[in-house]
């Protein structure tokens, strides 16, 4: 009789264990899918026919935390694409931006929830249109310097460029080795 109360003891112990083991997995499955979205091959393919190139910003001047950066991104997909935001390395606030008219004819900056690119279009962040603002950086932007600058889709596509730090005096003219 002891034995096979034993046996029954251990069972119970196993299901419990196993209980446990698996409502942790069914957890981490659940989490995954919240943080974690998936992607497409056709999303995949579709970042494949972006390109972003020629990325640049000035100098900062003074003691100034804020910087701007231009370059330009082309969409050679069969689909339009849609940036939702940015983030960089150096910067702790990262938005996009339009120079946009108010209501008295006044041009001003502001900040825009998303750059659509049609498809099979050329794109251009540029001083006096749509370009890149830094706030808070976390250090001088100083000529010759690199850094990182991250666009994400509003599907989730995070596309990777740097960005060469230039001389603010200066007209500064894309030097493209990009192929078209």
């Amino acid at each position: 009789m002891r034995n096979k109360q034993s046996k029954a003891v251990a069972k119970s112990k196993d299901f419990r264990t196993n209980l446990f083991f698996f409502l942790v997995m069914i957890s981490m499955m659940v989490l995954i899918s919240i943080f974690f979205k998936p992607v497409s091959a056709e999303s995949l393919a579709l970042k494949d026919d972006v390109k972003l190139h020629d990325f640049w910003a000035r100098a900062t001047l003074g003691n100034s935390k804020v910087g701007a950066i231009y370059g330009s991104i082309d969409n050679n997909s069969l689909k339009d694409v849609v940036f939702v935001s940015a983030s960089s390395d150096v910067s702790k606030r990262v938005e996009l931006h339009n120079h946009i008219q108010d209501d008295n004819g006044v041009m001003r900056m502001r900040e825009v929830e998303e750059v659509s690119i049609k498809a099979d279009e050329n794109f251009k962040f540029k001083p006096g249109s749509f370009h890149i603002m830094l706030f808070d950086l976390n250090e001088k932007l100083e000529i010759g310097q690199t850094h990182q600058l991250n666009l994400t889709t509003h599907d989730g596509l995070v596309y990777e460029v740097d960005f060469n730090v230039v001389d603010p005096l200066k007209k500064h003219e894309p030097h493209s080795h990009h192929e078209h």
